[in-house]
């Protein structure tokens, strides 16, 4: 019998552009998009809004402050001497790591490394001039720096921090294992954020490790029957998005694992549920999707984080101040 994930691969379809997708969240915010139509009164290129006449985009020169603003904060508060600090990419991540760099060159801090949970954050770590070391060779981080694809609050005050990260495939596919090992190794997490969610639901695209070689096909058919009708399951591969992989399926340089796609859309729309995430059929909150996910077999891995201790968004404060937000333990939603 032909399956739903063998039907799928004769239609090849890209996720729509949502709101929360425009920051991409290893960051570059598309707040705005300038125009080059010629101005019938002038013959000149029309100023686009939000770009000067120089050509500068003013609002993405807004939106990076207030990216480093919220990072430099970030490092105030949770970098101390002697911190193993764990990073992933993001350019909020890469502004934390100058900060970082900065205060070990003045002498405000001492003895800080950093553990890259992945190759390249690696290679923005040791370009911004951090000290690394891998996660073999320390006991535990002290902190870790996520910047995420997608983030939002539950409760008031905020009884719990749900985010997504590793949405994004270039330049490097991100390594979801690393990343769920350095949170584990972690005493605290803290998020970076270019907009928060809130009030809409957490949705979109989960990105899900599964084992490689001829076990794949099987975990992708379980998601696909566990998640009928709420998700589709799109393996990553280096062509077009395709169920499968295209001609180029994703394998990591281990071989142990490739990547698929939980895609949380209405497939007739095009767009994802405006309830965010569904489970048979019902809403479901990223707590449980996380649970159905790490208990099916060959399942490795998830983008989804729900272990969050603070959250730092750009500039959602007046006065273009970073909005920070500390969750309390004693209850789940």
């Amino acid at each position: 019998m032909t399956s739903r994930l063998e039907r799928s691969g004769c239609r090849a379809r890209t996720s729509p552009t949502t709101q929360f997708q425009r920051s991409a969240c290893n960051g570059r915010c598309a707040l705005t998009s300038c125009r080059a139509a010629e101005d019938a009164g002038t013959g000149q290129p029309e100023v686009g809004l939000g770009q000067s006449e120089s050509g500068v985009d003013q609002l993405e020169v807004v939106a990076e402050a207030n990216c480093r603003a919220a990072a430099v904060a970030l490092v105030t508060k949770h970098v101390v001497d002697g911190d193993r600090v764990g990073v992933e990419t993001g350019r909020m991540v890469n502004f934390a790591l100058e900060e970082i760099h900065r205060r070990l060159a003045d002498g405000t801090l001492a003895d800080v490394c950093v553990v890259p949970a992945g190759i390249l954050a690696a290679k923005e770590a040791a370009v911004a001039g951090v000290p690394v070391r891998s996660l073999d060779a320390v006991p535990a981080l002290n902190v870790t720096i996520l910047q995420v694809d997608e983030v939002v609050t539950f409760g008031a005050p905020s009884t719990g921090i749900a985010a997504i990260v590793g949405r994004s495939q270039r330049p490097v596919q991100p390594d979801l294992i690393l990343i769920k090992q350095v949170i584990g190794r972690s005493v605290k997490l803290v998020l970076l954020a270019e907009e928060l969610g809130d009030p809409n639901p957490l949705g979109g695209t989960v990105p899900v490790a599964i084992v490689s070689g001829t076990e794949w096909e099987e975990v992708a058919e379980e998601l696909d029957d566990t998640f009928l009708g709420d998700a589709e399951v799109w393996r990553r591969g280096a062509g077009d998005a395709n169920p499968r992989g295209g001609a180029q399926p994703y394998v990591s340089l281990d071989g142990e694992h490739t990547i698929v796609d939980l895609k949380f859309e209405d497939p007739t729309e095009l767009t994802r549920w405006e309830s965010g995430m569904l489970l048979f059929g019902e809403e479901a909150t990223p707590y449980q999707i996380a649970e159905v996910l790490e208990g099916t077999e060959g399942v490795l891995a998830h983008g989804i984080v729900t272990q969050a201790d603070v959250l730092f968004v750009a500039a959602a404060e007046e006065g273009g101040e970073p909005l920070v937000i500390s969750i309390c333990r004693d209850s789940k939603p």
